[in-house]
């Protein structure tokens, strides 16, 4: 029987600053297109420095134009969480899992709002590798990890057993919490060789049971804990 291997979405499977940038330059388009005046290049410099809070007023503020924050959240907010870009997987998925495929059983358990996270894995184009992509939220607007609830779900759905399992994710906050409590094995990428702004890596919380800097080392790595 195939063993089960359950993918994060943001910052483990893509990386995630592609989907803010581009939605960050949809919503900068916006502004410009009302009031003549380019936020973009502020937004990317604190973004690419790891500054992720009030950036659109924060950039409004630095440009010297008065706005509300009605158009804020009218406006630019709305234009933010309803554009969908295209988007690319990490390089090293694309090589590697096809064979992955062929090897273990596969799902998906992510957090966030139900219609973003569907249109991501839509315009990524990942559907067909996996058995179950479950969003936390479909479970109830108040699951998301480290909630047992999505992963039992998918435990269940899929009849595997905890210790058939892992996760791999990039967030200690909530990925590994689970995970490394109820008997399934845990993964923790770092793939900093595809993606320098690792949204997630600065957060505090329980570290996975292994590490690994890409997906090559996740390919051997799957291999030795399963074996």
């Amino acid at each position: 029987m195939k063993k089960l291997v359950i993918f994060d979405l943001d910052d483990t499977i893509y990386a995630e600053q592609q989907y803010n940038l581009a939605c960050y330059r949809a919503a900068a388009d916006k502004f410009h297109e009302d009031f003549k005046v380019d936020i973009y290049p502020y937004i990317f410099q604190e973004f690419s420095q790891g500054n992720y809070r009030d950036l659109f007023s924060l950039a409004i503020q630095e440009v010297g134009v008065e706005c509300s924050e009605d158009y804020i959240r009218n406006e630019l907010v709305s234009t933010y969480r309803s554009y969908q870009p295209e988007l690319t997987p990490y390089d090293g998925f694309e090589r590697h899992i096809s064979n992955l495929r062929d090897k273990y059983a596969l799902a998906i358990i992510t957090d966030g709002p139900l219609d973003i996270q569907k249109a991501k894995i839509k315009a990524l184009g990942i559907s067909k590798y996996f058995d179950v992509i479950l969003c936390s939220s479909e479970l109830g607007s108040d699951v998301r990890k480290p909630s047992a609830q999505p992963y039992e779900y998918v435990l269940n759905k899929l009849g595997m057993s905890h210790k058939d399992s892992v996760y791999i994710g990039d967030n200690k906050k909530k990925d590994f919490v689970y995970p490394n409590s109820s008997g399934m094995h845990s993964i923790h990428i770092l793939n900093k060789v595809e993606n320098d702004n690792l949204i997630y890596g600065r957060q505090e919380g329980e570290s996975a049971q292994h590490y690994c800097e890409s997906y090559e080392e996740l390919v051997v790595l799957l291999e030795s804990i399963f074996e």
